[in-house]
């Protein structure tokens, strides 16, 4: 995985397609990547206090709708996993800090949280362009199923075709 910058791998596992990061400013995280899966493993005392013992928190990226990202300035910053069904912290920072599905940061890190937040929506876009283009399979084989039967024609068939294929 090519997405962080060498200096910004604190440790790389030897499959490639794994990042482990730490944050230790702030919140102290442990974040880690590994193709569809991304792991969350909030530390320290004061994650203890805030969000509780929660443990590590794994994420399959395919029950994820978005993220929700505030950019550290006066305050620190947050990036929020967004789970399909679920909603989204209101409280901004305050809430964040105390959200199990929310990381926070500062300035210096921040760099780190944009990559990340990066992945997660190039994987969501990804996905949604993969079941576009099923979906449209799946209609191009029902149009196929109709022209074998005779209910459209040749003409009508290879129009709808190249329509969903944007051709």
């Amino acid at each position: 995985m090519d997405l962080f910058t060498k200096a910004d791998k604190q440790k790389e596992f030897p499959d490639s397609n794994t990042v482990l990061i730490h944050l230790k400013s702030n919140g102290k995280f442990n974040v880690t990547i590994h193709d569809n899966f991304l792991t969350v493993e909030p530390r320290g005392f004061t994650n203890a206090v805030n969000k509780g013992l929660i443990g590590q928190k794994t994420y399959d990226l395919n029950n994820v709708s978005g993220v929700q990202y505030k950019k550290p300035g006066f305050t620190t910053g947050y990036l929020q996993i967004v789970l399909i069904g679920g909603r989204d912290a209101r409280n901004g920072v305050s809430g964040a800090v105390k959200d199990e599905n929310s990381i926070t940061f500062s300035k210096k890190e921040d760099h780190l949280i944009l990559e990340i937040k990066e992945y997660i929506e190039n994987y969501i876009h990804e996905r949604s362009a993969g079941s576009a283009t099923a979906s449209n399979l799946d209609e191009i084989r029902k149009l196929k199923e109709l022209l074998d039967i005779g209910a459209i024609t040749d003409e009508e068939f290879e129009a709808k075709k190249a329509q969903l294929l944007s051709i």
